[in-house]
């Protein structure tokens, strides 16, 4: 069972031909946290089941393999940590969509390495949830479930969060557009994504004929210190 500290593993994002350790990348480091998953018996003192996130369709641009992907427990200040998240979002909620059950965290963390130049992106434009090009949902494309918020605690050093606007011009075409928006996350801000925002659809205040969604990403942290997000 992984101890305190940082988990280790050899990643692969995008199926990359020459695995690279995540301290390493270029990408934020990931380390992944769920709770233990009640009723289930399974037969081993040593073995227990907990909910994970990022082994299905997320190992692709994790690239972290299976065999050695390591969900640890959750922390007494984790379990805090979600109580209080959940509770902000039905202080928030105004009853359109469920909160969600708040099972899993991934702690990810901006920082520079000695091999990482500080003007790299370590998160590229993207978005949580794929969708086709008229709007639909797949499950077998996703790892994180239809219709359900995206929520962050930031702590540490303030890191910025840029929005492009993506165009559909044809099943074969999206252009995409520049920064729209960009927000300074800093210590102590929670960061929440309306699933509504990387839908397609048509926009009509921006674009009557074509169908819209917005990307977010291009984080790119320069700072000596660490940048920390609770997902």
């Amino acid at each position: 069972m992984p101890g305190p500290g940082i988990s280790l593993s050899a990643d692969s994002p995008y199926n990359a031909t020459k695995p690279v350790i995540n301290m390493e990348r270029e990408a934020y480091l990931r380390q992944h946290f769920g709770m233990e998953v009640p009723g289930v018996v399974t037969g081993r003192n040593d073995t227990v089941m907990r909910y994970t996130y990022g082994t299905g369709a997320g190992v692709i641009s994790v690239g972290s393999p299976q065999m050695h992907s390591a969900t640890r427990p959750f922390s007494d200040d984790m379990h805090v940590v979600r109580n209080y998240l959940t509770q902000f979002l039905l202080d928030i909620s105004d009853g359109s969509m469920p909160v969600p059950n708040l099972v899993h965290l991934t702690v990810i963390a901006y920082f520079q390495r000695w091999k990482v130049k500080p003007s790299t992106c370590q998160l590229h434009y993207h978005r949580d949830v794929t969708y086709s090009q008229k709007g639909n949902y797949s499950v077998k494309k996703n790892s994180q479930r239809e219709n359900t918020l995206t929520i962050i605690l930031c702590l540490g050093e303030p890191r910025v969060l840029h929005f492009r606007l993506c165009t559909i011009m044809s099943s074969q075409r999206v252009q995409y557009g520049s920064i729209v928006k960009e927000f300074t996350l800093e210590h102590g801000d929670i960061f929440v994504l309306h699933p509504d925002d990387e839908r397609p659809m048509v926009r009509p205040e921006i674009d009557s004929n074509h169908m819209t969604y917005f990307q977010h990403g291009d984080i790119r942290h320069k700072s000596d210190g660490v940048s920390i997000g609770l997902a």
